[in-house]
């Protein structure tokens, strides 16, 4: 149980450390790797629906695994462990989509890989290295997700228009709306709509100022959803 203990072991996450560091430029190398080469993954016999199913059991697998890990220590709380976290939210259903291979949804689930995962790499609310499963699952969580998006749209081809970003931004706002609401009635702060985290809070103290974390996650996800589609702007010049 000690590989699943929140304390630091081995190794210490520090915030742009070298364990923080290194998990992104590796990420970003296998991303670059896979659509520098993704006209010959294409050709592979196994290149659809395998490693669709491989991508989605991992990401299943990390959350059981969250979960279970949860249970067994005994810190379990509605109020922090359902699956309502934005990144959650968008996990479960891009591995909905993975799975039945819907592309239709991929095309707003696409922006929502981006808009939960990377304020979460940029700002990772992590102590514990690679010797610790929340390391791990931080990882699977957020940087996997994005690169198993990204296959998506390199390898797979599903496509993804302008028009998309737009309706990725209304559909995110809905599910802000619904768990808002929900934290308004069960005294929960999931999607930070409530409070932003302290340490969050610590690095930029005009938060605390302006007290708005609704104002500050918008803020944040227009910012990831933008960035989310300078790779598709990349794959649609390269095939025009």
């Amino acid at each position: 149980m000690q590989f699943f203990s929140k304390e630091p072991g081995i190794f210490y996450f520090e915030n742009y450390g070298i364990i923080h560091i290194l998990s992104i430029l590796i990420t970003l190398g296998l991303i670059i790797l896979t659509y520098n080469y993704r006209n010959k993954i294409k050709i592979l016999k196994y290149h659809d629906k395998p490693i669709r199913w491989i991508l989605a059991i991992i990401l299943f697998l990390n959350m059981i695994i969250y979960y279970g890990s949860e249970i067994l220590m005994g810190t379990y709380t509605y109020m922090e462990h359902l699956p309502l976290h934005f990144c959650f939210i968008s996990g479960f259903l891009f591995m909905y989509i993975l799975i039945v291979n819907n592309k239709k949804w991929f095309k707003f689930i696409y922006f929502f890989s981006f808009a939960g995962p990377l304020p979460a790499i940029i700002f990772p609310d992590l102590i514990v290295g690679p010797d610790r499963f929340m390391f791990w699952q931080w990882y699977i969580s957020h940087l996997f997700f994005i690169f198993s998006s990204l296959y998506c749209l390199f390898v797979l081809e599903w496509k993804i228009e302008k028009k998309d970003m737009y309706k990725s931004m209304i559909y995110a706002n809905i599910i802000f709306i619904s768990v808002f609401i929900f934290n308004l009635i069960f005294k929960t702060n999931y999607i930070m709509t409530d409070k932003l985290p302290g340490f969050i809070i610590e690095m930029f103290p005009f938060t605390k100022i302006i007290d708005i974390p609704i104002l500050w996650l918008e803020i944040a996800g227009f910012l990831s959803v933008l960035i989310a589609y300078i790779p598709v702007i990349l794959i649609n010049n390269k095939e025009n």
